[in-house]
């Protein structure tokens, strides 16, 4: 599907991010990532809007992420450090890889900020919860998870 899109498609970020985002739904978040990879390698020619596409896509097709992002993912936090979308989507990287106390901070970043939509603060506290979880922090595990329930829709 992504190959048949004509060039200039091929180079935008959002229709990157909404293909890959499709892609993760019919379960293939390797071809999803694969998609994303080109403009991870330059997220500093893109607008934060851009960036944040990007970010959402790729948690989306976060499940199998290998270790060779890792490396595009930490360049992405130092060039943009205060974009919560980046920090929860390189969070949630580093949780799947189990890379939990370099994560938690990320995690936390993107749970605190507003400015995120409320599904991905939602993420961010479960994730939390589950680390206090793995840590037997019985009260901090609570505490993560009623922080979640209050940000459900109405």
């Amino acid at each position: 599907m992504w190959l048949s899109l004509e060039a200039i498609d091929r180079r935008d970020p959002f229709v990157a991010a909404r293909t890959a985002t499709r892609l993760s739904k019919f379960g293939a978040q390797a071809d999803a990532r694969n998609a994303l990879r080109p403009f991870w390698e330059r997220l500093g020619e893109l607008g934060i809007d851009e960036r944040c596409a990007l970010a959402e896509a790729l948690v989306a097709s976060i499940d199998g992420i290998g270790a060779d992002w890792l490396p595009r993912l930490e360049a992405s936090l130092q060039a943009f450090p205060r974009e919560p979308a980046l920090a929860h989507a390189v969070g949630r990287a580093l949780a799947q890889r189990e890379l939990w106390g370099k994560a938690r901070l990320l995690l936390q970043q993107a749970a605190d900020a507003e400015e995120l939509p409320l599904a991905a603060r939602r993420d961010a506290w479960v994730l939390l919860a589950h680390l206090a979880e793995q840590q037997g922090d019985v009260e901090r595990t609570a505490d993560c998870y009623r922080q979640a329930a209050t940000l459900a829709e109405i």
